[in-house]
């Protein structure tokens, strides 16, 4: 089994420049990986350069906190697609999460897959932040919404 294809890797850092994101497809080209996750500012980009292989480009939304509203990760994640991206990483919002308002975070979770039907939604938890009761519940809810993905950690916390 070759383990690359299972693999998604991240250029997150906020300082990324123009080279970085070059380098970074010319890495998961030549090791390749299932996909690769930017900033929708870096999907452009990306799109560019992998255009010939068959890497799938994953925007990031709500990152890397998840406290913005689910209106706007609705919006970045529509424009993350615009620019190129078939696959969606959205960070939950944590705080809903520790308050145990599951409501609100069902209807996150529910609002965004259903405002991105056919895309790859993959939700990610800040597991460091989270007790094991919660993050049960969480992928139970994610897995309610049809969410394609749980991820464990933005790598921020």
């Amino acid at each position: 089994m070759k383990i690359n294809k299972y693999i998604d890797s991240t250029l997150l850092k906020p300082e990324a420049t123009k080279e970085d994101v070059i380098e970074f497809c010319k890495e998961a080209i030549e090791n390749d990986f299932a996909a690769v996750c930017l900033h929708v500012s870096r999907i452009k980009l990306a799109k560019e350069m992998l255009k010939n292989s068959n890497i799938e480009i994953s925007g990031t939304v709500g990152f890397p906190f998840g406290n913005t509203s689910v209106e706007v990760k609705i919006l970045e994640a529509k424009e993350s697609i615009k620019m190129g991206a078939t696959e969606i990483d959205f960070v939950i919002n944590i705080g809903y999460v520790k308050d145990h308002n599951w409501e609100l975070v069902l209807n996150e979770l529910k609002e965004i897959k259903k405002a991105i039907p056919n895309n790859i939604v993959k939700v990610i938890l800040e597991n460091c932040l989270l007790t094991n009761e919660e993050i049960v519940k969480c992928c139970k809810l994610a897995c309610e919404a049809k969410i394609d993905y749980v991820k464990t950690s933005t790598g921020y916390s």
